[in-house]
């Protein structure tokens, strides 16, 4: 009878300390779900706040200008001390044709310059950029509708260029570029036409084009 009621007490206890380990692994995930809906109400939050930040400076500078910023860096210093970043870190999307602001981190493809120059980290990150939408080419057949759909499976984050702004990216071709390439030539000698930007064929070597053409493509 003694070994009985030893036996029952441990089933007990063990049943007791089983639902303990339950019901702590339920606050836990509670826990961890509420710290993920807490950053992304903060995260939309500062997404809110940047993008009125951004509205009102493309506003006084259109005002004192007569024309939309060609792009968000010629808004520093004068209408705001820096660019500000979503609350992922990523950079605000712009369209300089209508001066519009969106949390895309894609901007329109080839519509604006940009006033900074570019820096060696840019060539980096575009040559991470170029062999991600590669990958993703590779994978699906298709090019990637926005940068943002690169990660995190062909590069962990999308870079952002040296100056703070959003590389261009044109989804129809798969082309990324920095501004600069696509600046617009000054010298009276050279064709005063937009340069046109690289295409996805443009950037790789001659093995991966190899491997494009033994495709058909």
């Amino acid at each position: 009878m003694r070994y009985f009621l030893v036996l029952m007490l441990g089933v007990l206890s063990s049943g007791c300390l089983l639902e303990l380990m339950t019901t702590t692994a339920i606050q836990g995930e509670l826990a961890a779900e509420s710290a993920t809906q807490g950053q992304a109400a903060m995260n939309q939050a500062k997404d809110m706040k940047g993008k009125t930040e951004l509205e009102q400076a493309i506003k006084m500078y259109t005002f004192d200008q007569e024309r939309y910023p060609s792009s968000l860096d010629d808004l520093v210093p004068r209408y705001l001390p820096a660019v500000p970043l979503r609350g992922n870190g990523q950079a605000f999307g712009y369209d300089p044709r209508t001066g519009k602001v969106s949390n895309d981190v894609q901007t329109t493809p080839y519509g604006g310059g940009g006033s900074a120059r570019m820096t060696n980290q840019d060539v980096t990150n575009l040559t991470a950029l170029r062999q991600a939408i590669y990958d993703y080419w590779q994978s699906t057949r298709r090019y990637p509708d926005s940068l943002s759909s690169l990660e995190p499976l062909y590069i962990q984050t999308v870079p952002t260029m040296s100056s703070g702004g959003a590389y261009l990216y044109d989804p129809t071709t798969g082309g990324v570029n920095h501004p600069e390439e696509l600046r617009v030539p000054s010298s009276p000698q050279q064709n005063n036409s937009t340069r046109q930007p690289k295409t996805i064929q443009e950037n790789y070597s001659d093995s991966q084009l190899e491997t494009l053409v033994d495709l058909g493509l």
